[in-house]
């Protein structure tokens, strides 16, 4: 059985809590935990196109659901956008995983907890 290293994280567009925009310290976050897939959250456009870059992994996201992306060195297809209402956004993927089916959802909420709960129903 193959054993796939998956992490999610919301990189706040890369701007740390000092406000200071570095994708570097994302770059390092993710280096640190050495995953094989990242779901990330908040992040589009140049430092999508860096962070792959910088760690040889694949980008696949979906204008639709912009902020949304997987990093990935294994293939991933089926890649699809679900509009959850509110501003946001559900990204689900299908990685390879050596004849297994998978599907990973990479989901963004709003912060309104109204907005939320129609979010998960949406689901």
């Amino acid at each position: 059985m193959t054993t796939i290293r998956v992490m999610t994280y919301n990189v706040g567009g890369c701007r740390g809590s000092d406000g200071h925009v570095d994708a570097a310290r994302v770059l390092d976050v993710i280096a640190g935990g050495a995953p094989d897939i990242v779901a990330l959250q908040e992040v589009d456009g140049d430092p999508l196109a860096h962070l792959a870059g910088r760690l040889g992994m694949r980008a696949y996201g979906d204008p639709a659901c912009g902020g949304n992306a997987f990093l990935s060195y294994h293939r991933i297809s089926g890649v699809r956008a679900f509009d959850l209402g509110g501003g946001a956004c559900c990204l689900r993927g299908d990685p390879d995983g050596s004849g297994r089916r998978v599907h990973l959802f990479d989901v963004r909420l709003s912060p309104s907890s109204r907005d939320r709960h129609h979010q998960v129903l949406a689901l």
